[in-house]
């Protein structure tokens, strides 16, 4: 039964920001202080991240401006409080921070009240919490007291319905705890039982007055002082709710927790209901706000009865742990179990058709059990023996009730109980030599359930005359359960050792050695129970930090799996006359086998041989998954031609699987393979064949379209950016995209209205938005985006765990703000960007996200600005954008004073104004407005100053230098360069220096433009360009010569070098063209700058022929034909003419 705790609000409520700077400071400093000693563990390291974390949320500028209503509420407060006590996870809480945090909520007077309201109920959750890594037992009693204290005290506040049953549950909780610690404490020597169980029993006693009804069913409620009361009373509001909301008046029976009607106990022969409760009918067509209302208020009353059932369960339960207070046959321990038996009665009678009635069943049948009451145990014991289901949880469930009803029949020495028959005797053995599969472990639950049935079979095998065949059977069957559970070493180990070796003694001499393919296959199933079982043992030795002990159990598990894959393999040599299903059963499990022992060439080989053969087989479809994954491990292993053919190998399966297997699992499988080949091969024809090629009765077609035209629109996305040269025809590119519009479209039509909302589908969902915003139709984008049911928007903003964070949610809220931004939405668009501010949990991962969206709305714009000719279409599209935009990054820079977010916003600004790229779609004096905002947001960050700007400072001023530089306010733009050079250390800055030599040369540039033949100007212009080539080695700077010696070792590694290095070879030739154009120029001067500049591209030429692509080695032939030209050539030929000079040479040579 679940003992953990959860909040008083019993959810996990969303929060924008998390605690005040100051406070998180000296949490941090507190969290570090109390784990120093403990960094060596996983929880010191654990609690350690937590203080990095909270040090990065205590900086000033994580602080927003508009967040104080959040830290009113304490909604901040509370999501830390949650991540550190989570009860799902325990192995992450952290009470003695959440003690730490809760004492400086208590004590701070602007803490919000109802925080401070809940501070007792969340003491007594984390000092519960602390106490299991006490082992002292009397300091945890003292723990147990005081938290049991806290509850008291957040109870006799008052709390709301909701409240008192989260507080009377985990009070009930709390005090079962204690009263089970106390009889744990008085198994001890040295402790007294005659004081410690009349202590526990009296806190048993106050458990179930803590959680049982003061009322009868139908009475009115008129005060809370238990679980199930707050329970009922909230039931009955929610009735009451659901009734005006359907428009009815509500039933005079609403909230008295009127039962189902009892359903019919099974016959003999006959199967008992199935656990799963039966669906509901469809309901009529309402509005759709009212369905929603009401749809939450129904999931509200179905948990609220699952509670109340919980709870009553809870109560016989606790009662069963009262009885261990008494000593076993008193009288009081029978009357324990008769009461606990007695509530588990009625509620099974009352739903056997739930899973609390099958829970109810099996607990009164142990109950029963232990009363001795031996034909009422095995009623009601058999009775969940018989469910024929194979989920994990009724198998668990069977497992125990063989663990509490097989004791009961092997003690039945005078024959009082019906005698099983063979079939059923047989039914047992079949399901306890089963092999146990995930997610069920061999526990005490399965141990005992082996056990027990070893037991059986060897009674039964007693009970035969020696010649009896089916004896050796019973015997064989007998010895292997208990060499299974006697080599775990847990439970029963001890009596299944002394068993196994009574029968090893029974089996007459060979009877051992006639191994068959049932009894090979039955001691495979033992061997891969020894497996699984170590391996949860070296998971767990290697959690607590164990390395040694964990290594040495997985070599134990890989020797189990080694020996099981021996024993299969025998078994299969010895099926000749075995059903074929049970064969291929067998030949299955050995391929998951080989492909855990990383032999994936034989598990390809096996798998691929049940799948192709025996497509139709129980295991085939599973044999299919085994055949992918090992191929996709080979694809990423061994030699290149090896991996080349593994591929191959692969993508040729997946196709097979895809139309074997269409309404598999595997089919997924077979569609992921196949789109990431298709994408991984760079050719968007594969991907459309893919589609074309989707069967159109296939149950899988939905996922295949929606993920293949996920992936087209990738390729087409990816194909835009390549360079001109390399990039497809705009028609290609342009089919491509309508292909992957359609394919899009009829994914998401087939995916119907009722389906499961996957992240495949909501993926989907945002790619076709982004082609929509890609066309312009904004309004087509926001209606997919906020789409009722799969809306990307919707899925997000609705809070759904499994969308409200990672990649997912980060991309749809990225698009839904570029929509909401071009529609101009403001109101949206802020609520967007509060949402991803939560997504992103980080500063600068969200300045990224910011960084990742301003990109896209740029690359719209280079878009129209593409063309050789603007259009006015493109310009009045631009000008939409642009609105938007400005609006965007205007909100940024007034919400978020993050160092980050600011300069990035002043970053954009200047790419905006900067003429490049999209010079031809900004008009000039917006240009220039654009470029003045950028130097304002700069300028203020310096006038902010503090440590953090001050680590900023070189990157500030660099790009307040390029902003100054495009205004052409140049000597401005040198004092920020100078500055940044005056520290030696900052003369490597590499974008510095290339922003240094951009500088001079500019400047130089100006000069000759203003020069008007004054001499004066004009040899200044003339030092200048020279300077931007050499630099100012004085100043530290390089000039575009230098510049490109210090990355020339870096080019050809495919980094940044490449760009960096042949520009400042450009550079460094254009800078010697324009000074042997200055008037006045020496003609001897003008003809050595010229050679100069021309031997600079021929000498690049030389070493680098590529040039560093088509586009460049126009550029830099562009330019030789220029100087050619200026040389008095009559017709440059550029590199031509460089060639055949060579050429001639050589020859005369």
């Amino acid at each position: 039964m679940e003992l953990g705790f959860r909040s008083p609000s019993g959810s996990h409520p969303p929060a924008t920001r998390l605690l005040p700077p100051s406070f998180l400071a000296a949490l941090a400093m507190t969290v570090s202080v109390h784990t120093a000693r403990h960094l060596h563990s996983p929880r010191g390291l654990g609690m350690a991240l937590v203080a990095m974390l909270c040090w990065l949320l205590a900086m000033p500028a994580v602080r927003a401006q508009d967040g104080d209503d959040d830290l009113a509420s304490g909604v901040g407060t509370r999501r830390l409080l949650e991540r550190l006590s989570d009860p799902d996870d325990p192995a992450r809480q952290m009470p003695d921070v959440v003690l730490w945090i809760l004492e400086r909520v208590a004590a701070d007077p602007e803490a919000s009240p109802d925080l401070k309201k809940e501070v007792p109920f969340r003491r007594a959750t984390a000092l519960v919490a602390s106490s299991r890594n006490e082992m002292d037992a009397k300091k945890r009693q003292a723990i147990y007291d005081e938290a049991d204290r806290e509850i008291d005290k957040f109870l006799a506040d008052s709390p709301t319905n909701r409240q008192a049953i989260d507080a009377y549950w985990q009070k009930g909780n709390l005090l079962i705890q204690r009263g089970r610690a106390k009889v744990e404490l008085a198994k001890r020597p040295d402790q007294d039982p005659k004081k410690l169980h009349p202590e526990a029993v009296v806190l048993f006693d106050r458990a179930v007055a803590c959680l049982e009804t003061k009322f009868k069913s139908g009475e009115e409620i008129t005060e809370i002082t238990n679980a199930e009361d707050a329970i009922k009373q909230t039931l009955r509001e929610v009735d009451q709710r659901i009734a005006e909301t359907k428009g009815s008046a509500p039933p005079d029976d609403a909230g008295k927790d009127k039962p189902p009607p009892a359903a019919a106990k099974p016959k003999p022969g006959v199967n008992p209901p199935r656990v799963a409760p039966k669906p509901r009918p469809p309901k009529r067509r309402r509005p759709s706000a009212v369905d929603r209302q009401l749809e939450q208020l129904e999931v509200q009353q179905e948990q609220l009865r699952q509670k109340l059932l919980q709870t009553r369960l809870m109560v016989g339960e606790v009662l069963f742990e009262k009885a261990k207070a008494f000593e076993r046959g008193s009288d009081d321990w029978k009357k324990a179990l008769e009461d606990s038996a007695a509530r588990h009665k009625e509620i099974a009678e009352q739903y056997r058709s739930k899973a609390a009635g099958v829970f109810a069943e099996l607990y009164r049948g142990r109950n029963c059990a232990l009363l001795g009451k031996g034909a009422e145990a095995i009623e009601a014991l058999d009775s969940i023996f018989a469910i024929q289901d194979q989920k994990p949880l009724v198998l668990r469930l069977k497992a125990q009730a063989l663990g509490f009803a097989l004791p009961v029949r092997v003690g039945d020495k005078e024959k009082k109980l019906p005698a099983l028959e063979d079939k059923q005797v047989d039914a047992i053995a079949k399901f306890a030599l089963a092999p146990i599969k995930a997610p069920l472990k061999l526990d005490a639950d399965w141990l005992a359930a082996k056990y027990w049935t070893a037991a059986l079979l060897d009674a039964r095998a007693d009970g035969l005359p020696g010649g009896d065949k089916n004896k050796p059977g019973l015997q064989r069957d007998a010895k292997k359960l208990a060499m299974e559970v006697a080599r775990v070493g847990k439970e029963f180990s001890k009596e299944a050792r002394e068993l196994a070796a009574k029968l090893g003694k029974d089996l007459p001499v060979g009877q051992e050695e006639e191994a068959t393919f049932a009894t090979l296959l039955a001691d495979a199933n033992g061997e891969l129970a020894l497996m699984r079982a170590k391996k949860e043992e070296a998971s767990s030795l290697t959690a607590a930090g164990d390395a040694a002990a964990a290594a040495a159990v997985a070599a134990a598990a890989a020797a189990s799996r080694d020996k099981a894959l021996q024993l299969l393999g025998q078994a299969i040599d010895r099926s000749r006359g075995v059903e074929i299903g049970d064969v291929n059963r067998a030949r299955s499990i050995m391929a998951s086998l080989l492909y855990d022992a990383r032999r994936f060439h034989d598990a390809v080989a096996l798998a691929g041989f049940i799948a192709e053969k025996y497509p139709r087989a129980a295991g085939s479809p599973q044999s299919a998954r085994i055949v992918l994954a090992s191929l996709d491990q080979l694809s990423r292993q061994g030699n290149g031609e090896w991996k080349e053919s593994a591929s191959r190998r692969r993508e040729a399966f997946a196709r097979y699987a895809l139309q074997a297997y269409p309404n598999e699992a595997v089919a997924a499988d077979a569609v992921g393979v196949l789109v990431q080949a298709a994408s991984e091969s760079g050719d968007p024809d594969k991907i459309v064949a893919l589609i074309d090629g989707v069967p159109a009765d296939s149950a899988g077609r939905a996922d295949v379209l929606q993920r293949a035209g996920v992936a087209l629109w990738r390729e087409v996305q990816l194909k835009r950016q390549l360079d001109e040269s390399d990039r497809p025809g705009a028609e290609r590119i342009g089919a491509w995209k309508s292909k992957a519009s359609k394919s899009l479209d009829d994914g998401l039509a087939a995916a119907g209205e009722d389906g499961a909302v996957t992240p495949g589908l909501v993926n989907a969902a945002l790619s076709r938005a982004n082609i929509f915003i890609d066309d312009g139709d904004i309004k087509a984008a926001q209606a997919l985006l906020e789409h009722p049911r799969f809306g990307p928007w919707t899925v997000v903003s609705a809070g759904k765990p499994e969308f409200s964070e990672g990649r997912l949610a980060e991309a749809a809220l990225v698009v839904s703000l570029r929509s909401f931004i071009l529609a101009q939405e403001t109101e949206k668009a802020q609520q967007c960007m509060a949402l991803l501010e939560k997504v992103a949990g980080e500063p600068g991962k969200l300045t990224d996200l910011y960084r990742r969206m301003g990109l896209e709305l740029q690359g719209q714009l280079d878009a129209l600005a593409g063309g050789k000719a603007v259009t006015a279409e493109a310009r009045e599209k631009a000008a939409r954008i642009l609105i938007g935009f400005e609006q965007f990054l205007d909100k940024v820079a007034e919400r978020d004073e993050k160092i980050s977010s600011q300069f990035w916003v002043a970053s954009t600004y200047l790419t905006l104004g900067s003429g490049k790229g999209l010079g031809a779609i900004v008009a000039k004096d917006k240009a220039k407005a654009y470029l003045d905002r950028a130097a304002a947001v700069f300028d203020n960050l310096l006038k902010k100053g503090g440590a953090e700007v001050a680590e900023y400072e070189p990157q500030i001023r660099f790009k307040i230098a390029g902003v100054l530089r495009e205004r052409e306010r140049f000597d401005e733009a040198q004092t920020h360069i100078d500055w940044i050079f005056s520290d030696a250390k900052r003369q490597n800055l590499l974008d510095a220096q290339i922003e240094a030599a951009e500088l001079l040369e500019a400047t130089g540039r100006k000069a000759v433009a203003d020069a008007g033949g004054d001499k004066e100007k004009l040899a200044s212009a003339d030092r200048l360009l020279g300077e931007a080539v050499v630099g100012r080695k004085a100043a530290g700077i390089w000039g575009w010569g230098n510049l490109a010696g210090k990355v020339a070792r870096q080019v050809g590694t495919g980094g940044r070098a490449d760009e960096v290095f042949y520009d400042a070879r450009l550079r460094t030739s254009r800078c010697m063209v324009a000074r042997s154009q200055l008037d006045g120029k020496e003609q001897a001067k003008k003809d050595k700058l010229l050679a100069d500049a021309a031997d600079v591209i021929i000498k690049t030429r030389k070493l680098y022929p590529a040039l560093g692509g088509d586009a460049s080695r126009k550029r830099f032939d562009a330019l030789l034909r220029e100087i050619q030209k200026l040389q008095g050539v009559a017709n440059p030929g550029g590199f031509k003419d460089v060639d055949d000079q060579e050429a001639r040479a050589t020859a005369t040579r």
